[in-house]
C-alpha cells in the first residue's frame, strides 16, 4: 500500500523553525519510513502517529518563534533536555530567591531523570505516538539564555511552593527576569509557555503564590484564596487554566 502525504500550508514561523532545525526534515522522513513499514495496510495508524509528530512540531515552532520575536538572540532551554545547565541554573535561581542551591539541584536532577524517559530523536515514531504526559511529570524547569549564553530569565513548575494547600497543585514558581530584560514580554512568554506545557502534562489548572497582583491579573491569572507559607504568614494564591 502506498501512502500519499498531503503537505499543508506552512506559515512563516513554521518555515523559519524548520530552517533553524536542520535535522527536522530528516526526522520527519525517518518517521514516515518507519510508519509505512509498521502500518502498510492501516492508514489510520499511519496518520495518527504522523499527525502527532506534526502537532508537536507546530507547538515547538510557535514556542521558538514567539521568543525570537522578543529578541533573536534569546534561546529557551528546558532543563530536562539540558542537564549541563542544572548546576548553573540552580545557582542562578538560588541567588534570586534566597533558597539553598541544594534544593534547586535536587529538583532539577529529578527533572532531568524524568526527561530521560522521553523518547529520543533517534526514535521519532515513539516521540510522535505519545505526548509529554506519557513520560514527564513535575518538577519542570526552564531558563532563557542571551546571545552570550548567560541566564537572563527562568521559572519552574513544581508540586508545592512552600504553602499549606498541597491540594492546589502544580505550582508555577521562581519566575524571575533580570532587570535589563524586563518590560519586554519575557515574563509573559514564560507564563504562557509553562501553561501550555502543563496542559501537555495533563493538568487543567495551575496555581502560584505572589504579591505581584496586577502583573499576573493582566496575564490572565485570577485570585483564588489566601494560603499560609511555612512560617504561617498569609500569601495570595492565584490560578489560571491551561
Amino acid at each position: 500500500m502506498q501512502h500519499i502525504t498531503v503537505v499543508p500550508y506552512q506559515s512563516r514561523w513554521e518555515a523559519l523553525y524548520q530552517q533553524a532545525c536542520s535535522n527536522l526534515a530528516d526526522k520527519y522522513a525517518a518517521l514516515k519510513k518507519q510508519l509505512t513499514e509498521k502500518y502498510p495496510l492501516d492508514i489510520d495508524g499511519y496518520c495518527d502517529n504522523k499527525d502527532a509528530f506534526v502537532k508537536e512540531t507546530k507547538r515547538l515552532a510557535l514556542e521558538w518563534y514567539d521568543l525570537k520575536q522578543i529578541d533573536p538572540g534569546l534561546k529557551l532551554e528546558k532543563i530536562r533536555e539540558a542537564p549541563e545547565l542544572v548546576r548553573p541554573s540552580a545557582a542562578w535561581f538560588s541567588g534570586k530567591w534566597d533558597v539553598p542551591m541544594e534544593a534547586y539541584l535536587e529538583s532539577m536532577e529529578v527533572c532531568v531523570r524524568n526527561g530521560r524517559e522521553f523518547p529520543s530523536a533517534e526514535n521519532p515514531e515513539a516521540s510522535a505516538a505519545h505526548n509529554l504526559s506519557s513520560y514527564l511529570g513535575i518538577p519542570q524547569w526552564y531558563v532563557i539564555l542571551d546571545k552570550h549564553h548567560e541566564i537572563i530569565a527562568g521559572a519552574g513548575l513544581i508540586s508545592n511552593d512552600f504553602h499549606n494547600r498541597p491540594d492546589l497543585t502544580p505550582n508555577l514558581c521562581a519566575l524571575f527576569v533580570e532587570e535589563p530584560w524586563r518590560n519586554r514580554g519575557i515574563a509573559k512568554y514564560l507564563l504562557n509557555l509553562i501553561r501550555k506545557e502543563a496542559a501537555c502534562l495533563g493538568f487543567s489548572r495551575l496555581y502560584l503564590v505572589t504579591d505581584h497582583t496586577d502583573f499576573y491579573e493582566k496575564c490572565g491569572w485570577e485570585f483564588l484564596t489566601m494560603v499560609l507559607d511555612t512560617d504561617g504568614m498569609p500569601e495570595r494564591m492565584y490560578t489560571a487554566s491551561t
